[in-house]
């Protein structure tokens, strides 16, 4: 692949004909790295891709009931170890 090649590729990448993805994968099949390829796009102005929007945490109702359940579940099972263990451990405990 030539320079004028990748060249007409970084237009048609410009102009929409070609995603950044299907360039990239482009140039990683010649050779190059994707950051490479994509120092070629910034430097011929292409934008960068856009981060995704962090995932905001909307708690439920279902979150809290299944807290509950952890904590009696612990809690028994932690009774359930002390009725178990000889008398004289369980004074220290």
């Amino acid at each position: 692949m030539d320079e004028q090649q990748i060249r007409h590729l970084v237009s048609d990448v410009k102009s929409g004909r070609l995603s950044r993805r299907a360039f990239t994968r482009t140039m990683i099949g010649f050779g190059l790295t994707a950051p490479f390829a994509a120092q070629l796009l910034a430097g011929a102005g292409v934008a960068h891709a856009q981060p995704r929007p962090a995932a905001t945490f909307t708690p439920t109702r279902m979150g809290t009931q299944m807290a509950k359940i952890v904590i009696h579940l612990c809690v028994t099972h932690q009774r359930a170890i002390r009725a178990s263990m000889p008398a004289r451990l369980r004074a220290g405990v």
